[in-house]
């Protein structure tokens, strides 16, 4: 009898909370390289202090296999896809998709993700790889639906506006 109280309830509560995904349709690389004139110790040292002008924590440096990784980075600025799998804002940083609990659409207020940096040196010339990783999205306070509080969407890519503005600035 309780097993069945159970898995009655676990029904009810999946059935009542059911949340729809639409997946995202775009192709959205997951990193960026660019080759530098220099070696693969400035390259490094540039980056820890990009990093640091731009308030951008680190939780791991090492030269020796050339990986630089920040803490969880706070994304500031986000989109939804259009119907076509186009971006809607093509300068944010990141696009997630839509998730829809009883035909309400809800959006994330809190994104984050860790910054990595791949640094290799070959023949006179050190190639930096940036990508955006383990990217989450939260749904917080505002939420409609309390029992979705602290809930992760999904569908979260990177836009590449990011890693485009970082190697840019890394010039």
């Amino acid at each position: 009898m309780k097993q069945t109280l159970i898995f009655l309830t676990i029904v009810f509560l999946t059935s009542a909370c059911r949340i729809d995904y639409i997946p995202l349709k775009g192709n959205y690389p997951s990193d960026y390289t660019v080759v530098f004139d220099k070696s693969a110790d400035q390259v490094m040292t540039n980056i820890i202090e990009y990093c640091l002008k731009n308030n951008i924590s680190l939780k791991v440096i090492d030269r020796k296999n050339g990986l630089i990784m920040s803490e969880p980075y706070r994304i500031n600025t986000f989109t939804f896809e259009s119907a076509n799998g186009i971006p809607e804002d093509s300068s944010s940083r990141v696009i997630v998709g839509r998730e829809k609990l009883k035909n309400y659409s809800y959006e994330p207020e809190l994104v984050l993700t860790d910054i990595i940096f791949q640094v290799k040196e070959e023949e006179n010339r050190t190639s930096m790889t940036v990508m955006l990783a383990n990217m989450v999205a939260y749904i917080t306070e505002k939420a409609a639906y309390t029992h979705v509080r602290g809930l992760c969407l999904k569908e979260v890519r990177s836009t590449g506006f990011l890693e485009k503005q970082i190697i840019e600035r890394m010039k």
